[in-house]
């Protein structure tokens, strides 16, 4: 029986379950779309029709070759226009995706941009910017010097005409608004709702991290912090860890108190919340290296709310301003270790559970639901 629901095409350059934000979409959207993914790898989500993306690794000799000249001819030039084609991927993808009529197509992150705005095929056309992609890796010069103007050139060229961009945090959304003449609008990515309860804290007050076991992520100034820390605390470390495990080796090496301090494997993400909810006090510590970072407003963090528990975060802007409007937690006066042993040391049985029951009270509005019907009203109103 063929479908009568609208059609919408959720575009990834990467794989779908490591995409949190697409997931989300594809599931809410599922109910009133007839939805069509593009990824690599299989669909995590049963029901909804994929297009699975040709592993790059697999492709001939001549098609290496022909690639590689195109590119290095597009960057000499700088025929920015003709770039994006010199990926076999996208003439791939394209070809697939021009055989039906699309009423919405969501575009995750720069690398979708150029494939979307080429559809002649569709009715709304939205971006869907994680990062500010002109500064994405401004810490690599090769890549400042390489790819920066062609991933601004991609934003100039594509975000004007879009029918909408959304983004993950005001710092993003004003930044992107400055340079390229739009409206983008907030879209936050939050986690599902749960129906959790805060737990009752006790002695010791529990304090937890999840995240990605990267050198970048500093997760060591955490480890520092309750090392010196006064106060009767204890630490857990969920730790995504990538194929180097020397990361996780150097970070057990500063534990001075085993009992204090543990280091888990990350858990599944269905286990994720519940796992948190055991706890009192959610960290979120990034240091300001790069412009995305300055203005992160990460999932942990609402990961954190829907565990209901209190947060403490560092002095980045946007994670500040949401810390601060719904009182869930506190904030340090820098990025140091000193700054969060400071913040630890201050904890106390009370303020934290009021903490912990702030965010209970905010779960449902700081929630990927809410969001989400956020974003179904945008849409409902460019259509």
């Amino acid at each position: 029986m063929t479908s009568h629901k609208p059609t919408m095409l959720i575009l990834t350059k990467t794989s779908l379950d490591k995409e949190p934000r697409a997931l989300r979409q594809i599931k809410f959207f599922a109910n009133d779309y007839e939805v069509t993914t593009m990824g690599y790898g299989d669909s995590p989500v049963k029901g909804v029709n994929h297009i699975q993306l040709p592993d790059g690794s697999k492709r001939s000799l001549i098609s290496r070759i022909f690639d590689f000249g195109l590119n290095k001819i597009a960057d000499l030039f700088k025929l920015y226009r003709l770039k994006p084609w010199s990926q076999s991927t996208n003439r791939w993808a394209l070809k697939r995706i021009t055989k039906q009529n699309w009423d919405v197509v969501i575009a995750h992150d720069v690398g979708t941009l150029a494939l979307a705005a080429s559809l002649k095929n569709k009715k709304l056309f939205i971006s869907d910017m994680h990062e500010y992609a002109p500064r994405q890796y401004e810490h690599s010069k090769i890549w400042v010097k390489k790819v920066a103007p062609y991933n601004t050139w991609l934003c100039r060229e594509y975000l004007p005409k879009a029918n909408l961009v959304i983004t993950v945090s005001s710092g993003l959304a004003k930044e992107f608004n400055a340079n390229f003449k739009i409206d983008s609008q907030v879209i936050i990515s939050a986690s599902p709702f749960h129906e959790l309860e805060p737990k009752l804290t006790t002695n010791p007050i529990k304090l937890v991290h999840s995240g990605i076991a990267a050198p970048a992520r500093q997760i060591e100034i955490m480890i520092e912090a309750v090392n010196m820390s006064k106060s009767d605390v204890t630490l857990d470390l969920y730790l995504v860890r990538n194929e180097d495990s020397g990361y996780v080796d150097q970070l057990n090496d500063l534990i001075l108190d085993k009992s204090k301090i543990r280091i888990h494997q990350a858990v599944s993400y269905e286990k994720l919340i519940p796992t948190l909810n055991n706890f009192d006090v959610g960290i979120s510590l990034i240091a300001p290296t790069t412009f995305n970072h300055l203005h992160s407003l990460p999932n942990k963090v609402f990961d954190y709310v829907q565990a209901r528990l209190c947060i403490v975060v560092g002095p980045s802007p946007d994670m500040q301003s949401l810390i601060q409007e719904h009182k869930l937690g506190y904030i340090t006066k820098d990025f140091t270790a000193a700054a969060l042993a400071e913040v630890i040391n201050n904890l106390t049985h009370e303020n934290v559970a009021k903490s912990k029951m702030n965010s209970h009270q905010k779960a449902r509005e700081l929630s990927g639901d809410t969001e989400m019907l956020k974003l179904s009203k945008m849409i409902d109103q460019k259509i």
